[in-house]
C-alpha cells in the first residue's frame, strides 16, 4: 500500500507529464516551478506582502518547515517535522 506522501509524488509526476504534453502539443515552453519556493513566495500575492527577511511556516501534504526566507532563492531551514507533516491531514 502507498504512504500518503507517495502518492503525492505520483500526483507531481502524472501533473508534470500533462504540463509537458500540453505544451508540446501547444509549441509552448515548459517553465519548472520549485513546489514549496512556489508555497513560500506565494505571500508576494498578497496586498500586504512581507519585506524580507521574513520567517515563514510552510505547511504542505508531505512538509511541515519553519523557514526563514532571505530573499528569493535564499531560504534557511530553522526546523521541521520528523514524522508525519501537518498538512498530510488535508490530504486524508
Amino acid at each position: 500500500m502507498l504512504r500518503p506522501v507517495q502518492v503525492a509524488q505520483q500526483r507531481h509526476l502524472v501533473g508534470a507529464g500533462v504540463a509537458c504534453a500540453l505544451a508540446a502539443a501547444l509549441d509552448k515552453p515548459v517553465l519548472g516551478v520549485h513546489h514549496l519556493e512556489g508555497h513560500l513566495l506565494s505571500t508576494f500575492l498578497a496586498a500586504d506582502a512581507p519585506q524580507f527577511p521574513f520567517v515563514a511556516l510552510l505547511v504542505s501534504g508531505g512538509h511541515t518547515q519553519l523557514m526563514r526566507v532571505d530573499d528569493v532563492g535564499h531560504y534557511a531551514l530553522l526546523g521541521e517535522t520528523i514524522d508525519d507533516a501537518a498538512g498530510e491531514a488535508f490530504d486524508k
